[in-house]
């Protein structure tokens, strides 16, 4: 189920910093009181409350799942990230004198202080850098997971770039360095749990270009197609297949991208490692995704449970008609406070036991 009615939203033990795709956004607009009768003025309630952990191993029921390296079932959904939010809520009230030592009030208190900091734009990345003659270039990534025909890299519009300044841009490539460190998925990766029950969190950063899975398309632009050629270069390792690139590079003909315009598209990408360990923990453990396309993973983000901040995402660069140039990064807004996505945040449950009122 959704968040719904718990106020738990549900982040995979194997991602814990992204959360599920299937979690309802907030907030909630409540309009009747528990008796039915309409309130005079709705609340709005920040609902989900918090992120819990699903996708968890269970002794009987549930399927498989690949992303770690034992047998056991996994359970998904709210309905599993609800009853991980109890059992930290339990330990909290064990820590301060048993049932009845924390009001519920000062249990939802203590639950979003604990929660790790958090993406605070959740389905946006942007980048802005200023060019060496004072123009400005600004880059910016916003949609959903692609659950409907119109969404993801369906979405036409969904990739930005806006140009102020003198002359005309005419150039812009995407991690011109050609690494995985440089390419955005910061926190991309195998996660969970091993044969030996440890948990284990080995990082494979990247995002690779795919223009065989959804060719460069233009949007909604002021600069026409037969201005503008995108090519590719510098193709992934494994676990990538031929024809999934790190650097994704466009030019602009006839000095037609000039100051105030927009160039709006979509094109093929993905993370170049996923969680999965059929072949074992190592780079070629998972296969490329050709439709994970959160644009989350554009930017900096967090890894957990080890509670790093990894600020910058993709690179980028270019250049303009005046000979200007310039260079950026990809960012997420990464802090503590309230997301429609996720709540407060993924729920740490040493923090919590911590800073109840002892």
């Amino acid at each position: 189920m959704a968040n719904g009615c718990n106020g738990t939203a549900a982040n995979s033990v194997f991602r814990m910093s992204i959360p599920e795709y299937f979690t309802s956004p907030g907030p909630a607009t409540v309009y009747f009181d528990n008796e039915g009768n309409r309130f005079p003025i709705p609340e709005v309630r920040l609902q989900p409350g918090v992120a819990a952990a699903d996708g968890a191993n269970t002794s009987f029921f549930g399927g498989d799942d690949v992303g770690d390296l034992d047998t056991k079932p996994n359970f998904y959904g709210t309905s599993a990230a609800a009853p991980h939010a109890a059992a930290i809520a339990a330990l909290v009230l064990e820590a301060n004198g048993g049932p009845g030592s924390v009001r519920p009030a000062k249990m939802k208190e203590i639950l979003h202080k604990s929660a790790f900091p958090h993406d605070l734009d959740p389905n946006y990345a942007s980048g802005k850098a200023n060019t060496s003659d004072g123009g400005a270039v600004r880059f910016t990534a916003h949609t959903d997971l692609g659950l409907n025909p119109s969404s993801g890299i369906n979405n036409v519009n969904h990739l930005t770039i806006f140009y102020t300044g003198p002359g005309a841009l005419t150039s812009i490539v995407f991690n011109p360095e050609g690494t995985a460190q440089t390419a955005g998925n910061t926190t991309g990766g195998n996660n969970g749990l091993d044969l030996t029950n440890t948990y284990f969190s080995n990082v494979y950063p990247g995002i690779v270009w795919e223009p065989l899975t959804k060719a460069f398309t233009l949007g909604d632009s002021d600069v026409s197609a037969g201005d503008i050629t995108a090519s590719f270069s510098n193709q992934a390792p494994l676990p990538s297949v031929p024809g999934q690139w790190w650097t994704m590079s466009l030019s602009f003909a006839n000095d037609t991208f000039t100051d105030g315009k927009t160039v709006r598209f979509t094109v093929g990408h993905g993370p170049q490692h996923n969680r999965q360990v059929t072949n074992g923990t190592g780079e070629d453990g998972g296969a490329t995704s050709t439709s994970f396309v959160m644009t989350d993973l554009f930017g900096g983000e967090l890894l957990l449970p080890d509670g790093a901040v990894t600020r910058n995402g993709m690179t980028f660069s270019g250049t303009t008609s005046t000979g200007a140039t310039f260079s950026g990064t990809i960012n997420n807004r990464v802090g503590e406070g309230y997301s429609p996505t996720d709540g407060f945040g993924f729920i740490n449950a040493e923090a919590a036991v911590r800073i109840g009122p002892h």
